[in-house]
């Protein structure tokens, strides 16, 4: 679990969930730590780190 402190934005690992397929993943952060053989190719939006 993870919160902003300006209070925007919350984040939670979809692995909580009783049903992982209920939510879809929007885009993918921190690629740039991301292991080399991980391979994003489902054309969402890719950030090198965090959200601004």
């Amino acid at each position: 679990f993870s919160w902003r402190r300006n209070g925007t934005a919350a984040g939670v690992a979809l692995a909580n969930f009783d049903d992982r397929n209920a939510f879809a993943p929007t885009e993918h952060i921190w690629v740039s730590e991301k292991i080399a053989w991980v391979r994003l190719d489902d054309d969402l939006p890719q950030y090198p780190k965090g959200p601004t």
